[in-house]
């Protein structure tokens, strides 16, 4: 009897001990709300040496749910063979159920290199504050602009990307995903 109480002691000592000793690490993540932006217009201007014109509707396509902006990359659209920067906006609308905050803008190029830059403006309650309609992309970036905004559950934000493409060589595709969090992380 005496061992049995000794062996049962030195278990639940040794597992107290092990445990006060161990590091637990727990991962918890929790999805209660619906987090959707969606790219609801775009834009896309192909500038040149001397000017700007629209990118072709039919090389620009939205995908993956409209998170997405794919856009074919063709040399023979710009009139003057030497397309240098490609504008794009987008206006973004927040469909989930709380506000949103952007954090950058991710841009793929297949078979290419580029620079880029993007300007936030919003969030947009009055036209007037978002440069969306009567667009002259040789004018951009207009004043006003951010590096990140927040969005409101329905309101709506617009996001100018300068591309500066450096390789164009082999270049398929460019491909564009804004990327937002919570509005409140840090």
């Amino acid at each position: 009897m005496i061992f049995t109480m000794i062996s049962v002691l030195l278990m639940v000592l040794g597992t107290a001990y092990s445990m006060y000793l161990d590091t637990l690490q727990v991962n918890v993540y929790v999805d209660m709300v619906d987090r959707d932006t969606d790219i609801e217009d775009y834009r896309v201007y192909r500038c040149c040496c001397c000017c700007c014109h629209h990118y072709p509707d039919d090389l620009v396509f939205l995908i993956d749910d409209n998170d997405t902006l794919l856009i074919n990359y063709t040399s023979s659209c710009c009139p003057c063979h030497c397309l240098r920067t490609v504008w794009v906006g987008l206006l973004i609308r927040n469909n989930g159920d709380l506000p949103v905050k952007l954090e950058g803008v991710n841009i793929t190029l297949t078979n290419g290199s580029s620079i880029n830059l993007y300007y936030a403006y919003g969030p947009c309650t009055n036209s007037s504050l978002c440069p969306w309609l009567c667009i002259n992309p040789q004018d951009l970036p207009y004043p006003g602009h951010n590096s990140t905004v927040v969005i409101e559950h329905n309101e709506t934000a617009v996001i100018w990307i300068k591309i500066i493409l450096l390789n164009t060589h082999n270049l398929d595709t460019i491909e564009i995903t804004p990327w937002f969090t919570p509005w409140n992380n840090p």
